[in-house]
C-alpha cells in the first residue's frame, strides 16, 4: 500500500512538472529594458524577465570578434537593450531566461565629429584638463585621463613656421571657438553623458568648393538711379533681377521734386 501510494505520488508530480513544461514555451524576444530590479529580475514591456545568476550574458562583438565592451550583469538599466530567449508563462508573463545576448549601441565606445554649441569651461591642473563639452546635443565629459589635442586646420598649417607639429597638447581655451570642430571618443555613462578618452578640437574653415559656392551665391547689386529713371540690377549666381521704384519710392520722389 505505501510503495503503492508512493508510485502514485510520483506520477501526480511528473505530470505537475510535465504541465508545468508544456505552459511555460519557447520564445525569443528583442527589446529596450522598461523595469530594472535587480540583476535577476527586470521588465522588458510586459515580460518579466528572471535570470539565473550563474547565467553567462553574450556580449555583441565587433565584425574582428573583438568586445565592445565590458558588461556585467549589474549594468542592466532601464534602456539596455536585450536579446532573450527562455520559456514563456502566459498566465504570470514571466519569462525564465536561457539565454541573454547584450546590444552595447549606448556603451559601446563612440567616436563623432561635431561642432561646439558653446565655448567650453574646461579647468586645467597639472594632471590634465578637465570639465564638459556641449556638442551635437551631447554633453562630453573630459577628466584628467581623457587625452585633449588641438589641430592645425589647413590653412592654420601655411601660416606657421615648418615643422610645427599639426597637433599638440590643448594649451589653453582661448584656442576654442564657436567655429571649432570636436573629434571625440568615449563611452556612454549612466546619466546619458559621454566619458571621452580622446578630444581633440580643431578650427572650422572654407573648402574650395565651399570658399566658390558662398561667392557665387553673394548678391551683387547695381544701384538704380531713379532720378534718371535708370533701374538697379541685383544679380545672384546667374540670375539676374531688375531694382525698379516701389509705390513708396515713388511717392517720396514726387514729394522731393
Amino acid at each position: 500500500m505505501k510503495r503503492h501510494l508512493q508510485a502514485v505520488g510520483l506520477r501526480i508530480f511528473a505530470f505537475l512538472l510535465a504541465c508545468e513544461v508544456c505552459a511555460a514555451k519557447p520564445v525569443k524576444i528583442h527589446g529596450f529594458v522598461t523595469a530594472f530590479n535587480s540583476p535577476t529580475s527586470f521588465e522588458i514591456e510586459d515580460y518579466k524577465i528572471t535570470r539565473d545568476a550563474t547565467l553567462v550574458m553574450d556580449v555583441e562583438k565587433e565584425n574582428d570578434g573583438e568586445l565592445l565592451a565590458t558588461f556585467k550583469p549589474e549594468d542592466i538599466r532601464i534602456g539596455t537593450e536585450l536579446e532573450i530567449k527562455g520559456n514563456y508563462d502566459e498566465g504570470t508573463n514571466e519569462l525564465k531566461a536561457t539565454s541573454i545576448k547584450v546590444f552595447l549601441d549606448d556603451t559601446r565606445t563612440i567616436k563623432r565629429v561635431a561642432l561646439l554649441e558653446k565655448v567650453p569651461t574646461l579647468q586645467r591642473s597639472e594632471a590634465g584638463w578637465a570639465g564638459t563639452v556641449a556638442a551635437d546635443g551631447q554633453k562630453v565629459s573630459i577628466g584628467e585621463a581623457t587625452v585633449v589635442s588641438f589641430r592645425l586646420n589647413k590653412s592654420e598649417k601655411k601660416q606657421v613656421k615648418k615643422g610645427t607639429d599639426e597637433i599638440s597638447p590643448l594649451v589653453s581655451t582661448d584656442q576654442l571657438t564657436l567655429d571649432t570642430f570636436i573629434h571625440y571618443e568615449g563611452v556612454r555613462q549612466s546619466d546619458g553623458s559621454i566619458l571621452a578618452k580622446r578630444v581633440e578640437f580643431q578650427h572650422a574653415e572654407f573648402e574650395d568648393g565651399e570658399a566658390k559656392m558662398w561667392k557665387e551665391l553673394t548678391p551683387k547689386v547695381k544701384a538704380a538711379n531713379f532720378s534718371s529713371l535708370k533701374p538697379g540690377e541685383l544679380r545672384v549666381e546667374k540670375t539676374k533681377y531688375k531694382l525698379v521704384p516701389s509705390d513708396q519710392t515713388d511717392l517720396l520722389y514726387q514729394v522731393v521734386c
